[in-house]
């Protein structure tokens, strides 16, 4: 989920940060020296913040329902899985701070509540299905319940990562070379993974917004889980472009600034198919009452 940004540096594989804030340095691992590094670590802290709240409304959306696994991909819960399993092994791997891996637990929790919902509402529900199947269609519709539920998953939970690379932020004059970004196995494994995961949290909306559009409805969708998660990433992204200004930082953020965007370009998809959708499901309602009373 969140891709929280800490874009500041230490130095090239200094450990020490003399002039900075002591305690940022020693809870979250990043230097915050000047005005503009204690905006973007403000800024990325209101961001994490904000990545720890967009689940909320989606999941008592869903238990007031008592009903979601017919709208909900089991590609895109699989791929938002797999999304955070690499960041969890991101942070391990490159030796994260606790706060770090914590955070990443947390996220896999939330996988985890997430999938355990999806196939528990699937066996209580299954008997109902074939029952309705015998009788016929249903005569309104209840088919979007808890859709796209957990599609925070883009931004992000590579909060180990994109706090890790700020760690290794470097500043290297032209000509660049890979050397210069990349020291060492770790920072390319993670930059790939960071790659990995962009993927799987941008890719893993596409077969939701399929659904979507085949339903053409939003019914279920808890539309403050998208307005949060388009928050938290536009925070991520002022976030990273303060946080540097050469072009190795921006290279090494890529895969994180690239996600970001793509989220909220697909969120912004789902407020409109929403509010198109249910403008025009109530127009139809307005209509057959209007009828209904003139016969």
């Amino acid at each position: 989920m969140p891709w929280f940004s800490i874009a500041v540096s230490v130095g090239d594989g200094d450990n020490s940060c003399l002039d900075g804030i002591a305690w940022i340095f020693d809870h979250f691992g990043v230097c915050v020296v000047t005005a503009q590094d204690y905006a973007s670590f403000a800024i990325g802290l209101l961001s994490l913040c904000v990545w720890f709240l967009p689940l909320i409304p989606q999941i008592y959306k869903n238990y007031v329902r008592g009903h979601c696994d017919d709208a909900l991909s089991i590609y895109f819960l699989l791929l938002w899985f797999f999304g955070d399993s690499l960041n969890l092994a991101g942070s391990l791997l490159s030796g994260q701070l606790p706060t770090q891996i914590f955070v990443a637990f947390y996220y896999i929790i939330q996988d985890a509540v997430i999938l355990s919902q999806y196939a528990y509402y699937k066996m209580k529900n299954r008997w109902r299905d074939r029952l309705i199947q015998d009788l016929g269609p249903p005569t309104a519709p209840s088919t979007m319940r808890c859709v796209l539920f957990g599609a925070v998953l883009c931004p992000a939970s590579l909060y180990s990562f994109r706090t890790w690379h700020s760690r290794h932020r470097r500043h290297v004059s032209f000509p660049f070379t890979l050397s210069s970004i990349f020291h060492g196995t770790t920072d390319k494994v993670g930059y790939v993974m960071g790659w990995l995961s962009c993927l799987c949290y941008l890719l893993g909306r596409v077969p939701q917004l399929i659904k979507n559009l085949k339903r053409r409805s939003t019914e279920g969708v808890a539309i403050a889980t998208f307005w949060l998660i388009i928050v938290g990433n536009l925070l991520y992204g002022l976030s990273v472009l303060l946080g540097g200004s050469s072009l190795n930082y921006y290279i090494l953020h890529l895969p994180w600034l690239f996600g970001s965007i793509g989220c909220v370009f697909l969120d912004v998809i789902v407020l409109l198919q929403h509010y198109v959708w249910y403008n025009y499901h109530r127009n139809a309602s307005d209509d057959a009452v209007l009828f209904i009373d003139n016969v």
